[in-house]
């Protein structure tokens, strides 16, 4: 128990790294403070579709585990990495139904 603990403990720290980047919050106060003081309402639609998208890539993530559940993507992307060509299109594969997915939410929840 401890060490499935100590796993999800890690991989949740690996996720949230990224939050704390100093280089994307500076690139996104840069941006924000001249169109606050321009377009207050745009920066509130801007974060409400910040959240909007977050919410709909977590929603993309489960669909395509739920799809695709035997591809282990670290191990196909390790293989690629070392030469292998059919490695390597199958990691395009997925990237790709990955994208399209979140696409089509996206399109799908704007219309």
């Amino acid at each position: 128990m401890i060490e499935l603990l100590t796993k999800l403990t890690a991989r949740l720290r690996k996720r949230l790294v990224p939050f704390f980047d100093l280089t994307a919050w500076v690139l996104l106060i840069a941006a924000m403070v001249p169109l606050l003081l321009i377009d207050s309402p745009m920066v509130a639609t801007l974060a409400q579709w910040t959240a909007f998208a977050l919410a709909l890539a977590g929603v993309t993530v489960v669909i395509v585990r739920v799809v695709l559940p035997q591809v282990d993507l670290s191990e196909w992307l390790g293989h690629a990495r070392s030469g292998n060509v059919s490695a390597g299109l199958v990691v395009l594969a997925v990237a790709l139904i990955v994208c399209f997915t979140f696409m089509g939410l996206v399109l799908w929840a704007k219309a």
